[in-house]
C-alpha cells in the first residue's frame, strides 16, 4: 500500500501506530482517600500517528526524500492548514486520508544496504 505525506511518497510503510494521550489534570484531596481526587482534562485529548517505514533509491533520490521531509518541518506546517497524510488503499480498515502536524522525522542509513534507509515519522491529527 503506497503512503503519501502531502504528495510526497513515504517509500514502504511497514507500520502504522495509532494512539490517544490525554494530559489530565489531577488534585489530590488534603487526608482524604484517592478516590476523592478531582481530575480535569483542559486540554482535549490528541490523537498520535507513528509510521515506521523504509525508503530505497539512489543516494540522490533518498537526499531528495530527506530534503522534502524536513522542508515540511518549517514553522507553519502547511501554513495552518496542515499536511494531508494518505494511503493508497480504498478499502478500510486500511484507507485514510487525515491532517496532520509533524513532530517528529528520524532515519537511519541501514548499514548492510547502503541505498536504503530506515525512518520514523511521529505526527499529531489535527482539524
Amino acid at each position: 500500500m503506497a503512503y503519501t505525506l502531502n504528495g510526497t511518497s513515504l517509500g514502504v510503510v511497514r507500520a502504522v501506530r495509532f494512539g490517544t494521550m490525554e494530559r489530565p489534570f489531577t488534585m489530590g484531596m488534603p487526608f482524604m482517600d484517592s478516590n476523592d481526587t478531582l481530575v480535569y482534562s483542559f486540554e482535549g485529548v490528541e490523537r498520535k500517528i507513528t509510521l515506521m517505514g523504509i525508503f530505497t533509491g539512489t543516494k540522490t533520490q533518498i537526499d531528495t526524500f530527506i530534503d522534502a521531509i524536513h522542508a515540511l518541518e518549517d514553522g507553519q506546517q502547511g501554513a495552518g492548514t496542515g499536511y494531508t497524510l494518505a494511503s493508497g488503499a480504498t478499502d478500510l480498515p486500511n484507507s485514510l486520508s487525515i491532517k496532520v502536524h509533524l513532530e517528529d522525522f528520524s532515519f537511519n542509513w541501514v548499514i548492510d544496504s547502503p541505498l536504503t534507509i530506515d525512518y520514523t515519522l511521529k505526527m499529531i491529527e489535527r482539524a
